[in-house]
């Protein structure tokens, strides 16, 4: 089943966006950049300082209203770096500046806050399970992290990626906080510009590789056992293609089971002796 909701986009407006839900309603698939996407903006209105995941917490919340109680979320393709703040605030998260004052963060203004406040959070979130699934494996600040590696293909130069990463350390710092909790064991942090990180803070996610949960669901590796050679493939083949996504995910289980492997892509930048 599909759900229409009228969500923000990166910037605030307005927009149309769909989850999914089994036919029971129990589990509702959603995706990041239905609401937070890259693919929302135009070229000139790139910018991770300004975007916010706002448009994400209430897709959740639509579904929540709705009675969904397992969540599986894409973390990808967003024009987003504000480490799931927007989410979490549309989820009743309140986040305190050093003068008391209450606002939205978006990635240019996680240096300011300076306390989380989670007392007048959705109660329905605590009864959910939710599972964040991407294909990359970024830790969420340094210089692997959602701000040095994604934010200049979002919009930003060098300066902002420096602010932004600032302002990630801090957000990284105030989480760090929290009993139990340690961002630098979240598989995958900086996917979705810290998304999934902030999910894990925020909701208590899991963080999953998005090829490995869909093979599982798809029975591929018992179907493994009994085929003789497997194609896979991808449009542009490069190094990010063996770290996480899927062609690297097949390939690992084949070479585990000794089967033979083809790849089959549009682009091919890792050359012959690699595939």
């Amino acid at each position: 089943n599909t759900f229409y909701f009228t969500v923000n986009d990166p910037l605030g407006r307005p927009v149309e966006a769909q989850i999914g839900c089994s036919p029971d309603g129990v589990t509702a698939f959603v995706d990041m950049s239905q609401a937070a996407g890259l693919f929302r903006l135009s070229a000139e209105e790139r910018n991770p300082e300004v975007a916010s995941t706002y448009g994400v917490g209430q897709l959740i919340a639509g579904a929540l209203d709705r009675g969904a109680k397992e969540f599986i979320i894409g973390c990808g393709g967003s024009a987003t770096n504000d480490g799931g703040t927007g989410m979490a605030a549309a989820l009743g998260y309140r986040f305190i500046d050093e003068h008391g004052s209450v606002f939205i963060p978006a990635g240019g203004t996680l240096s300011r806050i300076a306390l989380i406040d989670d007392s007048g959070v959705n109660p329905l979130i605590h009864s959910c399970h939710f599972t964040v699934i991407s294909d990359v494996n970024n830790p969420f600040t340094g210089p692997d992290g959602a701000a040095a590696v994604f934010s200049p293909q979002k919009g930003a130069d060098k300066l902002m990626v420096e602010r932004l990463e600032a302002g990630m350390r801090n957000l990284e710092r105030l989480m760090n906080k929290k009993p139990g909790f340690q961002m630098s064991l979240v598989r995958g942090a900086g996917a979705g510009g810290g998304f999934t990180g902030g999910a894990a803070y925020f909701l208590g996610a899991e963080s999953r590789p998005g090829a490995e949960w869909v093979m599982d669901r798809t029975g591929f590796y018992r179907l493994l056992l009994s085929v003789d050679h497997v194609i896979t493939g991808e449009g542009r083949l490069d190094s990010q293609s063996i770290s996480g996504k899927t062609v690297g995910t097949v390939s690992g289980a084949c070479l585990r089971e000794n089967k033979p492997f083809s790849v089959i892509c549009g682009q091919n930048k890792m050359g012959r002796a690699h595939v």
